[in-house]
């Protein structure tokens, strides 16, 4: 039996599970095009399932056709066991790029990674969020927000990183081990922390006149 104080949760919860199967998914109302992507995302889901496990060169070298065709773009990859890909329509690959082992993409708001760029495993590049605005809803109920995700050139991206939606990761940089990325990273710098902070940059010349970047420092 649910007490008074409970009723008001459980009577929201019912509802709010009421919107999901019925007229919401994920918080955004079920129109057609919502309808559509998700019915493109379940069969992705599955058809990645069957291959995402093939460990070894002989892996890599079926994933890459099999994968090729749902991607935005994509030059000459790597894509090693269990990477995890969701909507990959919004994903842009250069050439030569090396993603790491159990890495996640969350394609959302749209990934574009440059070329001769290398990760180590479990990365995670997130371009959604939940909406929280509103004190007096679940924020399960709110909706996702999403921006996009770029990475520049010659990117090397350390194991366990983290990168948020809204970021752009400059031409030349290097993402230290475990970082949680939340703002730009200027061209040629090396970053580290949580939240990620410059530590310095790749020559004594710094970011503005290495290379001629015009990416400032935050």
């Amino acid at each position: 039996m649910v007490g008074k104080d409970n009723r008001a949760a459980v009577d929201g919860y019912e509802a709010g599970a009421k919107g999901v199967l019925g007229l919401r998914i994920k918080g955004r109302a079920l129109t057609p095009k919502v309808a559509v992507v998700a019915v493109a995302n379940e069969a992705w889901m599955w058809w990645e399932a069957l291959w995402r496990w093939m460990p070894g060169r002989l892996g890599r070298l079926l994933r890459v056709p099999l994968y090729k065709p749902f991607l935005r773009r994509s030059g000459r990859v790597w894509i090693p066991e269990h990477v995890h890909i969701f909507e990959p329509w919004n994903l842009e690959l250069g050439d030569h790029v090396r993603l790491g082992r159990y890495s996640v993409f969350t394609c959302t708001g749209g990934i574009r990674i440059g070329s001769n760029v290398m990760m180590g495993p479990m990365v995670v590049l997130v371009t959604t969020s939940h909406a929280f605005d509103d004190d007096d809803a679940p924020m399960w109920t709110q909706g996702l927000t999403s921006a996009p995700i770029e990475v520049g050139d010659d990117v090397w991206i350390g194991s366990g990183v983290t990168i948020t939606g809204g970021v752009r990761i400059g031409r030349g940089a290097i993402l230290g081990a475990g970082s949680v990325v939340t703002k730009d990273v200027p061209d040629f710098a090396i970053v580290g922390g949580v939240p990620a902070r410059v530590l310095r940059y790749r020559s004594p010349e710094g970011g503005l006149a290495h290379h001629g970047s015009t990416t400032p420092a935050p």
